[in-house]
């Protein structure tokens, strides 16, 4: 009987603990903290993938630009898409355009979100763009979507410097998702994996906000 009550108590011990947990609030004062605690320009390194090598190609000495104050967006700077020649293919006219393609700038929202008891979840939004280009004696309009990483989690705090810390600690994941030429997709269920994104350390010039080129 004593053991039937040990148990009883544990449960619901528990079961008050997660309740607890579940009314914790997030206010628009701490959440403005976290946009304010991440916001600055980031020495980082990108992590490129092809086809051809399943190991990333690392390039060192990039910029992300994280803030904005009216709507707070990563901006990634000379990203290489020419990375993309081998999933298209370097034997064609499209492969070969790729290939030549100078780096682009991309642009990605974020949100900050209460997911569950104590923890608050970084969220990234997929992203595209469009160009045109010329091949095959046509001109072609170009689309490529990304796909973002989209769940972070970070416990919530006022301490705006762990905050920073624990943002710096994760590893960005960007993906093609779709290739459209013309608005003809030319992979279906395409998830290429595209660039790691891993920051130098948790230093951030939030003097210097910058614009996508």
């Amino acid at each position: 009987m004593n053991r039937i009550i040990l148990i009883l108590l544990v449960t619901f011990s528990i079961c008050s603990c997660n309740n607890a947990d579940d009314d914790i609030v997030f206010t628009a004062k701490q959440k403005k903290a976290y946009y304010d605690a991440i916001e600055g320009v980031y020495q980082g390194k990108y992590g490129v993938a092809t086809i051809a090598d399943e190991h990333l190609t690392w390039i060192n000495d990039v910029e992300v630009c994280v803030g904005g104050s009216s709507e707070p967006m990563i901006l990634l700077y000379d990203v290489p898409f020419n990375s993309l020649a081998d999933l298209i293919g370097n034997d064609t006219e499209l492969g070969k355009l790729f290939e030549k393609m100078p780096p682009r700038d991309v642009a990605c929202r974020y949100t900050f979100s209460k997911v569950k008891g104590n923890e608050i979840s970084l969220n990234l939004s997929p992203t595209s763009f469009a160009f045109n280009a010329n091949y095959d004696g046509k001109t072609h309009l170009i689309n490529i979507d990304l796909g973002c990483s989209t769940y972070q989690l970070f416990p919530i705090t006022d301490n705006r410097e762990t905050i920073k810390m624990l943002f710096c600690k994760h590893i960005l994941e960007f993906s093609v998702i779709a290739i459209k030429v013309d608005g003809i997709l030319l992979f279906p269920d395409l998830k290429h994996s595209l660039l790691d994104i891993e920051f130098k350390n948790n230093e951030a010039d939030s003097n210097t906000i910058k614009h996508v080129r």
